[in-house]
């Protein structure tokens, strides 16, 4: 089997839709399931191969896209501060209520009953997501992570008015991921698929979840090849122990003999002594800590949601007994997974994960150091991101012009309405002509009378006439953040033009004659 190691960002909010809050909102997982990252891949096939549909009786797209017993889609977790894949946080991990970071953790399902170090009021870690504090994974420090969300307000409307009507109209709000989170996923596929898949990750450009038309859902992804031995969990040392702790990596889907789906501990055991051959049981139910879920997803062939059903939630620790287990069981179980849907990421199991009955956990940095690879715009994305930095360098250049022109006012001698008057046209047919040709003739054709006008009156220092002539000369030196002026769009970098600095420097000049002429005197 091979292993693509899928590294993505969010470049928009995305909305990969759970089954928390109330009616009127979408809340987003905090990760990217493994089957939205299928469907996306799905999609790229059919486009590649100029598709409207899977032909189902191909073999290879059996195996790539359908088939849970030869490729795996596992969910995209965070990336932790040293750049790996973080796990879902232990249900049996407790804190004392109230600890602030770093704080004493305990692991419930190896304390034993009544032990000293036992918290007096324990209460889950409440981040969902956890990584080594080292870069290793030897260490038995603890970083908690969880990426953050953005909440946008939407008003529903009428497709064809394009506007909310006495019909629609409703107020709902989605809780997406937010953009330049950083996940990494998991392919595990037989050798023979790789090419397919490296052709279908050639183009790093995907959209993924839902209200991709309303600005949401597109991602960036790059892959590699892993050629050491993997394992999901990391590098971890087993404990010598008599018991076997299962730690679910992901939610599971269980059925019973009998067809039902059934969120059952009871029911996990029975199915991980049958799938593998072995013969557990549950050691004790003060060593489990379960929780439940319902799981779901949406079906864009159908344009229907899937069927929602109860699950084990990732994270669930259970502690058994029974025969140990061998290192080749061991990397069984957690290589195939247990349950349904295991292709889409689901039934992921680690065995004896975690060794330790108390660690420290940190909060970690609000900045991943990790350096992800800026994509190259060209064509329409080009085109489109100077239009962006065009707009957003005259706003701030907007912003600068009414500061300075606040900040700047004509003291000394009088100079009348009229030559401030002038000013203004010449200024005005200046920036027009993108040329500062008329501002100077005027200035080099005034009468001696005007010269001294001018002469006589102040800004700041400076007779007006010389500040004036300055500005015309060097465009843009009463910027003094030269921070302002630059600007960076993925891997393209924009500044101030000249055309942009004489314009502002012409309207600041319009605007320090129209305060001065607003003026009943000149002080």
């Amino acid at each position: 089997m091979s292993i693509i190691q899928l590294t993505i960002k969010t470049l928009q909010a995305v909305l990969a839709t759970s089954f928390a809050g109330d009616p009127n909102s979408d809340v987003s997982y905090p990760y990217l399931p493994g089957s939205v990252l299928r469907g996306a891949l799905i999609g790229r096939y059919l486009r590649q191969s100029n598709l409207s549909e899977l032909n189902l009786a191909d073999p290879l797209v059996q195996g790539m896209f359908f088939d849970d017993r030869q490729t795996y889609y596992l969910n995209a977790y965070p990336v932790s501060h040293f750049g790996h894949r973080t796990l879902p946080t232990f249900r049996s991990w407790m804190q004392e209520k109230g600890a602030d970071f770093p704080l004493m953790a305990y692991d419930a399902s190896i304390l034993n009953e009544g032990s000293e170090d036992s918290p007096v009021s324990p209460r889950s870690l409440d981040r969902p997501f956890w990584g080594y504090d080292d870069d290793d994974g030897e260490d038995r420090n603890v970083n908690l992570y969880q990426p953050s969300k953005r909440i946008n307000i939407h008003n529903a409307r009428d497709r064809s008015r394009g506007r909310g009507t006495e019909t629609e109209g409703e107020i709902f709000c989605y809780e997406a991921i937010n953009s330049s989170e950083l996940f990494e996923s998991i392919i595990i596929c037989p050798d023979s698929y790789v090419a397919e898949f490296e052709k279908l990750l050639q183009n790093q450009d995907f959209w993924v979840g839902g209200s991709q038309s309303a600005g949401y859902g597109h991602i960036q992804v790059t892959y590699q090849l892993c050629s050491e031995p993997w394992r999901e969990v990391g590098r971890v040392n087993d404990p010598e122990s008599d018991k076997c702790q299962i730690t679910l990596l992901s939610d599971v889907i269980l059925r019973d003999e009998m067809g039902q789906i059934i969120a059952s501990p009871d029911l996990l055991v029975q199915t991980i002594n049958q799938t593998f051959g072995i013969k557990l049981c549950m050691h004790s139910a003060q060593h489990s800590y379960v929780g439940h879920t319902i799981v779901g997803g949406f079906n864009r062939k159908w344009g229907l949601p899937l069927p929602q059903m109860p699950a084990l939630a990732m994270g669930s620790v259970l502690v058994l007994s029974g025969e140990l287990l061998t290192s080749q069981q061991i990397k069984q179980i957690e290589s195939r997974g247990i349950g349904e849907r295991c292709i889409d990421g689901f039934g992921r199991l680690a065995v004896n994960l975690w060794k330790h009955k108390t660690f420290c956990v940190q909060d970690p940095p609000d900045e991943l150091p990790q350096d992800f690879p800026e994509i190259p715009l060209t064509g329409e994305d080009l085109n489109m991101a100077e239009t962006f930095a065009h707009r957003i360098l005259r706003q701030r250049l907007e912003g600068l012009l009414q500061k300075k022109a606040s900040e700047l006012t004509i003291q000394g001698g009088k100079i009348s309405n009229s030559q401030l008057s002038r000013l203004q046209s010449v200024a005005r047919e200046s920036i027009n002509d993108s040329d500062c040709t008329a501002i100077i003739a005027l200035l080099n054709n005034l009468p001696k009378n005007s010269i001294e006008q001018f002469d006589r009156a102040k800004v700041g220092r400076e007779s007006l006439m010389n500040w004036i002539r300055k500005n015309i000369e060097k465009p843009g030196s009463w910027i003094i953040n030269p921070d302002e002026s630059m600007l960076t769009i993925g891997s393209q970098s924009y500044s101030f033009n000249e055309s942009m600095e004489l314009e502002y420097t012409l309207r600041l000049i319009m605007a320090l004659a129209k305060k001065a002429s607003k003026s009943e005197t000149i002080i």
